[in-house]
């Protein structure tokens, strides 16, 4: 067996262990095992500066950022049991059905505006600029340049996100009769909070 398909096959454990585990904590760190072992599939396959890219990004960025988030969260095991194990996977099977409805409405209306167009002309640019250039150039006029707009608008998307987190695990402050401050954890359902 190739060192590719054993990687693939660790990924997809890990990403199985993501889905599945039921302690967010264990989920997350399954979610770095598979950023982990992607960017390891990519150096293999001699990608290097996007596999390095991917480690240190996802790796070292987000994920830690989203286990910092759920270590910091007051979740409470009792309330979020469900009273049956199939009510448990029900989300699941909705949430792929949802997906899978999606895509293929994108795919449907998609292909007739990629079908009769010819393509070759421009593959055929896009593969000489790739092949005359070292990989961070090839990086650069394949996800920099045409879609700067989208990279900015990921970027804020991702500042809103760690907003969003930092408001969720404020506290409110009271004070007891002793004159100490007492930290209670902010609910995310309290609606109307006075600041």
């Amino acid at each position: 067996m190739k060192i590719d398909m054993i990687l693939l096959f660790i990924i997809a454990a890990f990403v199985a262990f993501t889905l599945f585990s039921r302690n967010m904590v264990y989920s997350l760190v399954s979610l770095v095992g598979a950023f982990f072992f992607s960017g390891a599939l990519l150096v293999w396959m001699g990608l290097e500066f996007l596999g390095y890219v991917l480690i240190i990004v996802y790796v070292g960025a987000i994920a830690i950022l989203l286990l910092f988030v759920v270590m910091t969260l007051d979740v409470n095991r009792e309330s979020y049991a469900s009273p049956s194990w199939v009510l448990d996977y029900v989300p699941h099977v909705f949430s792929l059905a949802f997906t899978a409805g999606v895509l293929k409405i994108v795919y449907e209306s998609v292909e007739p505006l990629v079908a009769p167009a010819n393509l070759g002309p421009i593959f055929d640019a896009w593969v000489a600029t790739a092949l005359s250039s070292n990989n961070l150039a090839s990086l650069y006029f394949t996800l920099y340049l045409p879609g700067f707009p989208f990279l900015f608008i990921s970027g804020l998307l991702l500042l809103l996100a760690m907003m969003g987190a930092v408001f969720l695990t404020q506290s409110q402050r009271e004070v007891n009769g002793d004159g100490l401050v007492l930290r209670k954890p902010s609910r995310s359902s309290r609606v109307g909070r006075k600041f």
